[in-house]
């Protein structure tokens, strides 16, 4: 914090505090790599391991610092879109608000920077089927409900709260029509 007030974060030392055993560091240095604006191709270097930080707050930073960026790229975006993880129905209460949250935070990055959103969409084909049904609820709803009908035929879960209020508030589309 201290480093991020003074301006005087080098990449190379937020590599190192990234990588640092206590989660109140990575926390931090996630947080300044956002305020910091570094470019978008430095920060996906950085940060390409986070979405996978056992640490919730740390990964909820990430959503933040990409939603705060001026300038994020679809890559960056790709990096929120991995926060996706499936709902959970089984586990504790804290559990399952801190992964609704997460994927709050993340929906909200997604739908702040939309252009690159959809560009990460289209491009980025490692995404999970829950990492692309959190990108395509971030699309404008017209394209959204296009998107998650053609995703309908290969779920294995059944749809969410937000899935089912995205496709009946789009039914005049016959597509989605057809699909109920």
């Amino acid at each position: 914090w201290a480093l991020d007030i003074g301006r005087a974060v080098a990449p190379a030392i937020l590599r190192s505090l990234i990588a640092d055993p206590s989660s109140a560091v990575r926390y931090q240095a996630v947080r300044a790599a956002g305020e910091l604006q570094i470019s978008p191709a430095e920060f996906v270097s950085l940060l390409d391991k986070t979405p996978d930080d056992p640490n919730y707050r740390v990964r909820a930073a990430l959503a933040n610092a990409v939603r705060g960026h001026r300038a994020p790229s679809p890559e960056m975006m790709s990096l929120v879109a991995r926060l996706g993880r499936e709902p959970l129905t089984a586990g504790g209460q804290w559990e399952k608000y801190d992964r609704e949250f997460e994927r709050y935070l993340a929906r909200w990055a997604m739908e702040t920077h939309s252009a690159e959103t959809a560009k990460m969409l289209e491009s980025d084909r490692s995404l999970s089927q829950e990492n692309r049904l959190l990108v395509i609820l971030a699309l404008e709803p017209g394209k959204a409900a296009f998107s998650l009908v053609k995703e309908l035929p290969s779920l294995s879960r059944p749809l969410t709260k937000d899935e089912l209020t995205l496709l009946s508030s789009q039914i005049g589309q016959p597509a989605v029509l057809e699909a109920f």
